[in-house]
């Protein structure tokens, strides 16, 4: 009887330890198969939305809408393109939960990333700082948005009356850069106190029900709290009277290659941009190739070649860019049904091995930092969002196009005059 009884026991717990195993297995991946699908839902959002933004942005230039019209399809532009950063915010925070968030510090110009985050918002914004500074653009447009969104949606009802202001002060070779956002309190919330965002941050005012909106779940100020501590940000939310104040601080670096006459050099150079530029670019969308080819024609040359509307363009545009275009401008995610989908970073070892010498340049809804690093290892010289609006993103490219073609021109300056003192050192017999 104990022996039998021993192994009814053995075999319960192997039973249990298989039941487990395979619950394990069924769960990671059903977990993996929704972040592949989060993941393609998340790209078919931002690629809509960008091409919505677009649209709206086109029409807004003409001359037929009222000044109250013209400002709200701004509106409608700004909400689609805050749709759009939410998006990749949403993908930072996942591989942030998993401990895969790696920070990128780039490059950034306060004023725009401002403008960026505040437009179709009513708020008043400052800014002292006009210098560059190395900050990871998509951490630090998570807290702040988060933290504009919490002051509009838990501010005043009437007028939130919600300021953002930031400044910057020299440390030695560092500067403090600060983030002061306030806005006026609702009367009818709790009163915002080190207890209360404690319980917030912890999630206890959630079981508590503390939460007196019914859509609101307090998670994007865990969010906010979470990525500013990813990024090295000291942040305080307190309550001062009837104003409510969150505050960022951090430590950056000024940006090494932009100096303080950014905006003047950009002018500079943006004029220099020659005017019979040839531009092939290739993009799978009807509507991304049209918005695209007419904002080319409008702001940068006349001579553009559109291609991507079926799977044979591909070649086409292989063919054609190597043997004539200047700049070349490709997405990523060529999609025709399997298996004739294409990567735009598959095309450009195309153009290479073909003789292309030209300005290679990405535009896609993928721009994580893992991605950007992929497109520049490919080969391309410069890399865009579809978030970005055309206007900015065609000057961009062009100021980029410019000062490229400069550094090749120094490069092959500076390889003559070796040739030469290696010559008149070392004369040919």
């Amino acid at each position: 009887f104990t022996l039998l009884l021993g192994r009814n026991i053995a075999m319960s717990r192997r039973r249990e330890f298989f039941l487990a195993r395979n619950f394990e297995e069924a769960l990671n991946t059903a977990v993996q198969a929704g972040r592949k699908a989060d993941s393609v839902l998340n790209h078919t959002l931002k690629n809509t939305m960008a091409e919505a933004a677009d649209g709206l942005d086109s029409l807004i230039e003409e001359p037929q809408w009222s000044d109250r019209q013209a400002q709200t399809l701004e509106t409608c532009v700004a909400s689609l393109r805050r749709g759009m950063r939410a998006c990749r915010h949403r993908q930072a925070y996942i591989h942030m939960a998993s401990d895969k968030y790696v920070l990128s510090l780039q490059p950034l110009r306060l004023a725009r990333f401002v403008a960026d985050l505040t437009a179709g918002r009513r708020m008043a914004c400052s800014v002292s700082a006009s210098s560059a500074v190395m900050v990871d653009p998509t951490m630090c447009g998570l807290v702040l948005d988060n933290a504009i969104s919490n002051a509009f949606r838990h501010g005043h009802p009437e007028d939130p009356e919600v300021k953002l202001v930031v400044t910057t002060t020299e440390i030695e070779e560092r500067v403090r850069l600060t983030f002061l956002l306030t806005n006026r309190a609702n009367p009818s919330r709790p009163t915002v106190t080190p207890e209360y965002i404690d319980r917030v941050l912890s999630g206890e005012s959630r079981k508590a029900g503390a939460s007196t909106s019914a859509m609101s779940d307090q998670i994007g100020l865990q969010h906010a709290f979470l990525a500013a501590d990813l990024h090295n940000m000291e942040t305080s939310l307190v309550q001062v009277g009837t104003q409510v104040e969150f505050k960022a601080l951090m430590d950056v670096a000024v940006a090494p290659d932009v100096q303080d006459s950014h905006d003047d050099l950009y002018a500079v150079d943006l004029a220099k941009f020659p005017s019979g530029v040839r531009i092939h670019a290739i993009d799978d969308s009807a509507a991304t190739r049209e918005l695209l080819k007419h904002n080319l024609l409008l702001r940068a040359t006349p001579d553009v070649h559109m291609y991507g509307e079926k799977h044979a363009e591909v070649a086409q545009f292989i063919h054609g860019a190597a043997a004539d275009a200047d700049l070349v401008i490709l997405d990523q995610h060529l999609e025709y049904g399997d298996p004739d989908n294409v990567l735009g970073t598959e095309l450009i070892p195309q153009l290479l091995a073909r003789g292309f010498a030209g300005f290679i340049c990405m535009r896609s809804g993928n721009v994580s930092s893992d991605d950007v690093a992929m497109y520049l290892e490919a080969g391309a010289h410069c890399v865009f969002g579809k978030e970005i609006p055309l206007k900015q993103m065609i000057d961009d490219m062009k100021v980029a196009y410019v000062r490229h073609s400069q550094e090749q021109a120094d490069t092959a300056s500076t390889a003559s005059s070796c040739i030469t003192i290696s010559k008149e050192h070392h004369p040919v017999h």
